[in-house]
C-alpha cells in the first residue's frame, strides 16, 4: 500500500522510507503518493486525525494520543559540533549551557517571549540562529528509530560516506 506524504520535506521523506523499510519496500523506490489510506503527516496536524490510527513502525496499530510511542521519525537531530581541542569539562560545560538556553528560550521554555532561541528572526529572516524547526536541544536521542545505523542504512545515495 503506498504511503501519502509531503514529498517536498524531507523529513517527512524519511519517515516514509522508515516505514517502508520496515515493511520490506525498498526505501530508494518510494514517491509519494496521493492515495490516503496511509498517511505521513506532522505532529503539529494530528488534531486534524483524531478518527484515524497510527501505524507504528513494528506495524502495530495505536490512537494518535499516543504518538510519541508510535511514529516514524527517522531523521537524526542536527548537532552542534566542538574543537577536538576541548577538554571533557569544557565540551559538558558546553553542552549544559545550550541545554539550559534551550530550557529558558526554547519553544516550550520559560522565557520565549524575551528571547526566541527557535524560531524565525522576521517573516524575511529564516534559520537565523537554527533551524526554525528546532524545538529544543537534546543530549540523548528519545526515540528508537533515530539512529546513525538507521539513518544511513535508508540512503540510496551511492556516495554515501560508510562509517567504519
Amino acid at each position: 500500500m503506498p504511503i501519502f506524504f509531503n514529498g517536498q520535506d524531507e523529513r517527512a521523506q524519511k519517515a516514509a522510507d522508515y516505514l517502508n523499510k520496515m515493511r520490506g519496500i525498498t526505501a530508494c523506490q518510494n514517491a509519494p503518493s496521493s492515495e490516503k489510506n496511509i498517511m505521513i503527516v506532522n505532529a503539529k496536524e494530528l488534531n486534524e486525525y483524531k478518527n484515524k490510527q497510527l501505524l507504528c513502525p513494528n506495524k502495530e496499530r495505536k490512537p494518535v494520543s499516543d504518538w510519541q510511542n508510535c511514529n516514524c521519525e527517522a531523521n537524526l537531530p542536527v548537532a552542534i559540533f566542538v574543537r577536538d581541542s576541548m577538554t571533557r569539562v569544557e565540551q559538558e560545560t558546553l553542552k549544559h549551557l545550550f541545554v539550559s538556553l534551550s530550557e529558558k528560550f526554547g519553544k516550550n521554555g520559560k522565557v520565549p517571549d524575551v528571547f526566541a532561541l527557535f524560531g524565525p528572526y522576521k517573516k524575511e529572516n529564516h534559520d537565523v540562529l537554527f533551524s526554525d524547526n528546532a524545538v529544543e536541544f537534546v543530549t540523548e536521542l528519545k526515540n528508537e528509530n533515530t539512529s546513525e545505523r538507521i539513518y544511513q542504512g535508508l540512503s540510496c545515495d551511492a556516495n554515501t560516506i560508510v562509517k567504519h
